[in-house]
């Protein structure tokens, strides 16, 4: 299966082959801002100030005038992302635009992205390498980086908030709304609208008294409606009986932060009320307590309910010989077997995923940070955000929830030297002054700030692998 940097490379090679395409059947746009050059890139962000988890939408373009490419003469080279859950390619457009006197074709590849970090976030240039077949060397078209301010969520979030961010409604429903005891009901809770559908929290679950309670994986379908990602999370639950009458399921709440609003959204589904009867199909009577027993004249006379038949004899087959018997039990078995191996299975891909991540932590997070300094990002920022990407990646703790204060607690609790955990105290504290306080004029603290980091991660990992 092609991953994202795959999917943008497909979709960028389809995209320059219809590059022969009559520019008739393409509409004409006129810019604003001259531009020379008979070829050139871009790039932009749709929102550069979004919440922390907005999708915001990453933008890489091509404008050629004059110069005919092939799909085997370019390749797209997307940035790393760092700081942004990368979501799904969005399709991009193709059209002509007109630039002083030049007439450009332009190709557009679009990214949803997801910021997972509060604050300044740096991403890469994007680069586009194009060969023209000659004997020179092949030429890297760069654009230039783009800077996006994450905001943080709003403080004193409600206490059912667990992270999703977006727009979303919750609804349940189930197959039948009466039932016996020990017969499976199926409870369907469906999460839907827009969002990271991939890495959405669960619901705010209640308890469910009266009801023995199978769960199974969630069921994840998302896909891109007008440049945003949406689709759905469908948890199917398997509620049985355990006594008999009226059961109520609660009400099931999910709550999630509107961007658009700027504000806690609480959403919840309806209560739904089962009736369930005993085994013989008759609801349940709860016996009457008596004070005494009355006089012998006052008790009724006992009299049988069927009529007593001519011979005594077992009744064939019984409740245990019903098909419908051991099909009750049976489906709890089998809800609870593929429950239990589809969560191995993901343990096993889960811890993979983690090992990988573990294994090559130290080296990207090296290459970034030299990444960073090649660029001119400012020394202090790019040293703590590597830091933090190393040790998010090293001790397995997403970057969302990394506080500093976190992380060093993290860190004692994993046995470092004092010394060690001061100097990443440092470095992240230097981060965090430069880029939310203003820079001091002719300060040299953050000359050598990316080498004492890069020090500090050899250490780090030496020190994490014993």
């Amino acid at each position: 299966m092609l991953g994202p940097r795959g999917i943008l490379l497909l979709f960028s090679v389809m995209s320059f082959a219809l590059a022969a395409m009559p520019p008739a059947a393409i509409p004409s746009v006129r810019a604003q801002s001259p531009q020379d050059g008979p070829l050139f890139v871009r790039a932009s962000v749709d929102n550069d100030a979004p919440y922390l988890g907005q999708q915001i939408t990453y933008l890489f373009s091509v404008y050629s005038s004059g110069v005919t490419l092939s799909s085997s003469e370019v390749r797209y080279e997307p940035p790393d992302f760092a700081g942004f859950w990368n979501g799904q390619p969005v399709r991009g457009d193709e059209y002509t635009e007109t630039i002083g006197s030049r007439e450009y074709r332009v190709i557009e590849l679009r990214t949803a992205l997801f910021p997972t970090i509060v604050g300044t976030v740096a991403i890469d240039p994007a680069g586009l390498t194009v060969s023209t077949g000659t004997a020179g060397s092949p030429r890297l078209l760069e654009s230039p980086p783009v800077t996006v301010e994450v905001r943080p969520l709003p403080v004193a979030a409600p206490a059912g908030f667990t992270g999703a961010v977006g727009r979303f409604n919750i609804t349940a429903e189930v197959n039948a709304d009466s039932g016996q005891v020990n017969e499976p009901v199926q409870l369907k809770v469906t999460v839907s609208g827009e969002g990271n559908i991939e890495t959405l929290p669960d619901p705010d679950w209640p308890e469910f008294p009266g009801w023995r309670v199978i769960e199974s994986p969630p069921d994840t379908d998302s896909q891109v409606v007008a440049g945003h990602v949406a689709g759905s999370r469908t948890y199917g639950i398997v509620l049985i009986p355990e006594w008999a009458g009226e059961l109520t399921i609660a009400q099931i709440g999910y709550t999630h932060f509107n961007p658009g609003l700027g504000e806690y959204v609480n959403t919840a589904t309806s209560p739904i009320v089962i009736s369930a009867a005993d085994a013989d199909g008759l609801p349940a009577v709860p016996p009457v307590p008596r004070a005494g027993n009355p006089p012998e004249e006052e008790r009724p006379l006992m009299r049988p309910v069927k009529a007593v038949p001519p011979s005594l004899r077992q009744a064939e087959g019984g409740l245990t010989g019903s098909t419908g018997y051991w099909a009750a039990w049976g489906i709890p078995a089998l809800a609870i077997g593929g429950a239990l191996v589809w969560r191995r299975r993901q343990a096993v891909l889960e811890a993979s995923r983690a090992a990988s991540l573990r294994r090559n932590a130290l080296p990207d997070a090296e290459a970034a940070l030299a990444r960073a300094v090649a660029s001119g990002s400012d020394p202090a920022v790019a040293s703590a955000e590597t830091v933090l990407s190393y040790l998010s990646a090293r001790l397995e703790l997403p970057l969302a929830v990394l506080t500093r204060e976190a992380l060093l607690s993290q860190l004692r609790e994993a046995g470092l030297r004092p010394e060690l955990i001061e100097r990443a105290d440092e470095i992240l504290a230097a981060g965090e002054a430069a880029r939310y306080t203003p820079p001091v004029s002719g300060s040299t603290v953050t000359g050598d700030l990316a080498k004492r980091a890069s020090q500090l991660l050899g250490e780090l990992d030496q020190a994490l692998e014993s």
